[in-house]
Order: structure tokens, then sequence, then C-alpha cells
């Protein structure tokens, strides 16, 4: 299962390289079409994280 998925990844990257998205639609198409979950939740706003980046 984990190699199909890597697979996948790296089909729809090389498909999505010359394109720039948003973080929104990125994170919609892991979650939805890959029914994949972030390990981490992300800030919302850039200041935020700079902020996660300082204490790192």
């Amino acid at each position: 299962m984990s190699r199909w998925l890597e697979l996948e990844i790296k089909e729809s990257a090389e498909k999505l390289k010359a394109l720039l998205l948003k973080y929104k639609t990125v994170h919609q198409m892991v979650r939805y079409r890959l029914k994949a979950k972030l390990k981490v939740a992300r800030p919302s706003h850039l200041t935020m994280g700079l902020q996660l980046l300082k204490t790192v």
C-alpha cells in the first residue's frame, strides 16, 4: 500500500511540477483525493509559521 501511495504521489508531482498551487489546493488534493491526513497542523498565518520556526 505505501509503495502504491509513493508512486501515486510521484506521478502527481510530475504532472504538477510546472504549476504553482496554493497550500489549500495541495491540502485538498492530498486529503480528499489521496485520502491522507497531515501529521502536524499547519499555521494559517505567516507570522505564526515564522514563530514556530524560531522555536525549533
